[in-house]
């Protein structure tokens, strides 16, 4: 928080307290429950959080060391946070279970729960009612329960979302070490979870010997390389500093949309800015399309909701969700955070082969009351602030 006040910032900010980062500093990245006292501390590092002005926990609990957490120790943290947002521990064939821990947490911990960007892969397919069904049944007995959904069928991630827990224990670095060794190379080569590698795009990768492979499908680099898919990944592993990304081609527009439908189902990127080194590599169109897309696309072209419907679930409803009564409503009082769009011409342009493009239809962008896109250009103003919990 404190480094974005003193850089300045031409938009708002606020921070959630993630679970794993307790966990990290405590325990660090073995994959092992934590002790009475090391759960103690990790639970004054999320009360510190709360107090500087997190606006809750979030988890992401397909990827270590977060998968590495309990339910009942992700209960304790929750307790302290007054509302739990979370990445699923499965959205997959695991996702029924994965929701039924996530209500659990919610209720034993006593706060509202937000789960993100659902969506129904693998054997899910094809499920979202039975998703949305499962959710809305636990509203009624109570539950403060939401979710929020980009408008994309394809998502992206590191690619060591398909490498089993136990090969991650202890970091990236352990596990390309454990690669060295034959018997174990070959046991984590046969649980890779690739599935169809014509489905996986590989988007970036830190690794200058190996950026001939970015924007490639693993089956084509697979073929490059002369070898089959498994491998191939395990190559890429080896050869690159830290994970690199991939998309994932597999979700179902049809579930796309019946999720987006539900007025408690809200709209959110899932990226972060593309700036500086990583936009010589690739990214996902939802960093630069998801808001547009919903505003064009949806509205205009498909008539899935009205631009009422639409601009509510881009702004007030995520900004009641996140506790700041002062914001996403215009009206006397609240603060200026206003954008200027046209509806007939708003459109995102990006694609997942060139992804590196702005959405059009937006002419001006004020934060604060202050302008940061004046007539279709930057200011260079920073008026942007760290929103606390209110």
């Amino acid at each position: 928080m404190r480094v974005v006040e003193k850089r300045g910032s031409a938009i708002n900010f606020a921070f959630f307290i993630g679970a794993a980062n307790p966990r990290e500093m405590v325990i660090g990245t073995i994959d092992r429950p934590a002790t009475p006292d090391e759960l103690k501390k990790m639970e004054a590092i999320v009360e510190q959080a709360m107090r500087e002005g997190a606006i809750g926990m979030s988890s992401a609990l397909i990827y270590p060391p977060g998968r590495f957490a309990s339910t009942e120790e992700l209960i304790a943290l929750a307790r302290h946070c007054g509302s739990y947002w979370t990445h699923l521990r499965s959205e997959s064939a695991g996702e029924m279970e994965a929701f039924d821990e996530a209500f659990r947490i919610a209720r034993e911990a006593h706060v509202s729960l937000n789960t993100f960007h659902i969506k129904a892969g693998g054997p899910m397919r094809g499920h979202m009612p039975e998703i949305i069904a499962k959710i809305e049944a636990e509203q009624k007995k109570g539950l403060d329960a939401q979710s929020n959904i980009y408008p994309y069928t394809a998502t992206a991630t590191d690619l060591t979302s398909v490498v089993p827990a136990w090969a991650l224990e202890g970091g990236y670095l352990p596990f390309v070490q454990r690669l060295k060794d034959a018997a174990t190379r070959a046991k984590i080569a046969q649980q890779l979870r690739i599935g169809d590698a014509s489905g996986i795009l590989i988007r970036q990768i830190p690794s200058p010997t190996l950026k001939r492979y970015e924007t490639k499908r693993l089956s084509v680099i697979a073929a490059a390389m002369h070898t089959d898919p498994a491998e191939a990944a395990l190559r890429l592993f080896e050869g690159s500093v830290s994970s690199p990304i991939g998309i994932y081609f597999g979700l179902l527009e049809s579930d796309m949309q019946y999720a987006l439908k539900q007025p408690w189902v809200s709209v959110g990127s899932d990226s972060g800015a593309v700036v500086g080194v990583f936009k010589q590599a690739g990214a996902h169109p939802r960093a630069y399309g998801t808001f547009p897309r919903i505003a064009g696309h949806y509205v205009r072209d498909v008539h899935l909701f009205t631009l009422e419907e639409a601009v509510r679930k881009m702004t007030s409803q995520a900004a009641a969700r996140a506790g700041f009564k002062d914001r996403g409503v215009l009206k006397f009082g609240n603060k200026a955070d206003v954008i200027v769009f046209d509806p007939n011409k708003i459109a995102d342009t990006s694609t997942y082969e060139d992804p590196h493009h702005y959405a059009v239809g937006i002419s001006n962008v004020i934060v604060n009351g202050t302008p940061v896109l004046r007539d279709d250009r930057m200011t260079g103003a920073l008026p942007g602030r760290v929103l606390r919990r209110q």
